[in-house]
């Protein structure tokens, strides 16, 4: 029975880190962004030059406040660049 329970657990695991998604910001500034997963908005910021490794999972969006918003749904890595999105699938 353990023998079964194992590589379906670390499957379950895996995939579960396979749908996160990481967002890069390259720019030299900050942003301001609202993230939405489903009915909930969440607003949060990301720092120049930085890496946010899950800024959500599974089905979202991301916007960059009173610009350009994104569909991170299934992206592996966005980065923001210019002040424009660019997606990796």
């Amino acid at each position: 029975m353990i023998k079964f329970a194992i590589p379906f657990i670390l499957a379950l695991n895996t995939s579960a880190i396979a749908l996160a998604t990481e967002l890069s910001n390259e720019d030299g500034k900050a942003y301001d962004l609202k993230v939405t997963e489903g009915s909930t908005t969440t607003n949060t910021t990301i720092n120049g030059n930085s890496t946010r490794m899950t800024i959500c999972s599974g089905k979202c969006t991301i916007e960059l406040v009173g610009g350009a918003s994104v569909d991170a749904t299934d992206a592996a890595t966005i980065k923001i660049k210019g002040g424009k999105f660019e997606v990796k699938k």
